[in-house]
């Protein structure tokens, strides 16, 4: 039976302890060695020769491992690169007329390719990442607007990036204009449908309705925290 471990090439141990770090970043669990650093910042340098020496080892030692695990924190801290951007690279990389020959050395597979597109190293990050917007917005600018390209065919090449394209900014525009008219669309047709209906327990349904819209329309449309999406429906 073949084994579902994606760690098998890996060494029992250590090794595999980091592969599994690496597949699962939160249980990067480490000793901050607290009493351990706090005798060293209460050391006043007092004692003789020999424990002296010790404490300096100690602290040499406390260094490079504090230096470590913060150097570890903050890379652990890097955002996974987005899709979409990880999809571009893929093509420009297997792209003949710009770069000639693939990578077919040991680093060919890193970034993925083509024609396996999830066929990436796990541990991916990006420097600069793409900012995230609410689900709306992240939606039109990764999905909706790709199947809008038709529209770009008359559209000159980027003089920067050498290619037909948009930017983020301009699509994440358009986008704040479409959700601030959609919440004053939704106020008003709610005021004027129960403005429309005279029975009390249509009306009751029609608030209902308009409720869960609401908090429908928060989750898509803004980055609100689901306590804040509560506190509002809940008023």
């Amino acid at each position: 039976m073949a084994s579902n471990d994606p760690l098998a090439d890996r060494v029992k141990g250590y090794p595999k302890r980091a592969g599994q770090i690496e597949l699962r970043p939160e249980v990067a669990i480490f000793r901050r060695f607290g009493a351990l650093n706090a005798e060293n910042l209460l050391s006043k340098g007092t004692g003789d020769q020999h424990q002296l020496q010790l404490v300096y080892r100690i602290r040499e030692t406390l260094k490079l491992y504090n230096k470590a695990l913060i150097q570890q924190s903050q890379i652990l801290a890097y955002s996974e690169p987005n899709q979409w951007d990880l999809t571009y690279l893929q093509n420009f990389l297997q792209n003949k007329y710009v770069m000639g020959v693939p990578f077919s050395g040991p680093d060919g597979s890193l970034w993925g390719s083509v024609p396996a597109r999830k066929n990436y190293s796990p541990d991916l990050i990006t420097l600069t990442p793409r900012q995230r917007e609410d689900p709306f917005s992240g939606w039109v600018v990764e999905k909706a607007i790709t199947r809008l390209f038709c529209c770009l065919r008359f559209k000159k090449p980027s003089r920067k990036h050498g290619v037909i394209g948009y930017e983020d900014a301009t699509v994440l525009k358009i986008t704040y204009w479409i959700m601030s008219i959609l919440a004053s669309l939704i106020l008003i047709a709610f005021i004027v449908v129960l403005y429309c209906v005279p029975s009390m327990p249509t009306r009751l349904d029609v608030i209902s309705a308009f409720n869960v819209l609401i908090s429908v329309s928060l989750i898509a449309f803004t980055n609100a925290k689901r306590a804040e999406v509560f506190a509002i429906t809940a008023t």
